[in-house]
Order: structure tokens, then C-alpha cells, then sequence
């Protein structure tokens, strides 16, 4: 998958708690990991500042507060995956409140925001995306599908959408 990327960041979700955080996360590193992301409620906070393994992208949940989603961004962590969308909207298109959402994160939030495809997410609503100001698109399951004709499919399909910008 790093090879895949050429070049552009690569990342691993660790740990389902603050206990499952690995300690030693240098052999990933090694392999070109370039950082970890973690549901804000399960980093350590010996990790803050600096003193992660690796570069630390932090999400906040649907049940996060916004007030702490600002203090979650100016934590000391490198991005912030806008994981904020309740699970009983999980795959349905994304709205007006769903940008608006994003834009008011990217307000209130120093670092770089990632916005995971929670909803789904098209191709062109990539424009609309990134006039709300977030910087970057993680396409998963509720976007590919499952299968690898899907998957290839739509990150070409996002690639090209991101390209036309």
C-alpha cells in the first residue's frame, strides 16, 4: 500500500482503547507508515506534543462536543479526522449540514482535517468539499464498496475529482 501511494501519506488505525495503543510503533514506521490515527478518546495522553510514535491524527466521535473538538485540534496532534457523523447516517448522501458541519470544524481547528466517507461521499461532491476547507478525503467501505474492481474504481474516480480542483 505505501508503494501504492507513491509517495503520498500513508497511515494505520491503532489500538480500540487507550490500552491497546501500541508502545512501539517503530518497525511500522520502518516500513513507511507515515502516522497513526486513534479516536481521540483512546490516545494516551503520554502521546500529545509531540511524544507520539509516529505523527498522530486524533478523531473526535458523533457524540464529541463541538467545544472539545476545537480543544481536541489544538491538542498537540498533527491532523484531525472529522469523524463526526452519527451511525444511523452512515452511507447516505452528503447534505448542506454535513458541509456546513465541516466548514464550522475547519473554523474552530488549527491542523489539517480529514473527512472519512461516513456518508457517501460522490466524486463530485469533491468541489463542495473542499470549499468548506478540509484538506484531505479518506474514502473507505460506505465509497468502494468491498470488492478490488471497486475499490480501484472509485479512488480513480476521487483521484480525478481531486485532480480537476
Amino acid at each position: 500500500m505505501v508503494a501504492a501511494a507513491a509517495g503520498r501519506p500513508v497511515g494505520l488505525v491503532t489500538g480500540g482503547s487507550v490500552d491497546g495503543a501500541p508502545p512501539d510503533l517503530a518497525a511500522v514506521k520502518a516500513l513507511g507508515i507515515a502516522f497513526v490515527s486513534m479516536y481521540a478518546h483512546h490516545v494516551p495522553a503520554t502521546w500529545l506534543n509531540g511524544r507520539a510514535p509516529l505523527p498522530l491524527m486524533a478523531a473526535p466521535n458523533h457524540e464529541t462536543p463541538l467545544p472539545l473538538i476545537r480543544e481536541i485540534g489544538a491538542s498537540g496532534i498533527d491532523r484531525l479526522e472529522a469523524s463526526v457523523m452519527p451511525p444511523t447516517g452512515y452511507g447516505q448522501r452528503l447534505t448542506l449540514a454535513d458541509l456546513a458541519l465541516y466548514r464550522y470544524i475547519r473554523g474552530e481547528v488549527p491542523v489539517p482535517i480529514v473527512v472519512p466517507s461516513q456518508r457517501c461521499i460522490l466524486p463530485e461532491d469533491i468541489p463542495a468539499l473542499a470549499a468548506t476547507g478540509v484538506d484531505a478525503v479518506m474514502i473507505g467501505a460506505v465509497v468502494t464498496g468491498q470488492t478490488a474492481e471497486g475499490i480501484a474504481a472509485q479512488t480513480a474516480a476521487f483521484r480525478r475529482a481531486i485532480d480537476q480542483l
